[in-house]
């Protein structure tokens, strides 16, 4: 980063002779980053898939269909007997 303003500050509020090797150690080091840049490495960006993640919701997705229509189909069934056993009894009833 290049503070141009904070190292003019700091070196105003020490000596000359500090000042000078402020600067001179500023310069150098500043040219040694400048020096290393060519010499980087890129690490390599890891990520998880596409693909991982897509099969993944695609099989949660599944799960939660495949439970809610097995609920709909227990709801169903009760009912069904609910009115079922209803009717029994109001015919019976109707009998007697």
């Amino acid at each position: 980063m290049d503070n141009a303003k904070l190292r003019d500050f700091i070196a105003q509020k020490v000596d000359p002779e500090q000042a000078q090797q402020y600067r001179a150690d500023i310069d150098k080091a500043r040219k040694v980053s400048v020096d290393n840049a060519d010499k980087g490495m890129v690490m390599k960006k890891e990520t998880m898939s596409a693909d991982a993640q897509s099969t993944q919701r695609t099989i949660s997705t599944v799960v939660i269909i495949v439970i809610v229509i097995v609920i709909l189909v227990i709801v169903a069934v009760l009912v069904r007997r609910r009115r079922k056993t209803n009717s029994l009894n109001q015919e019976n009833w109707k009998q007697q």
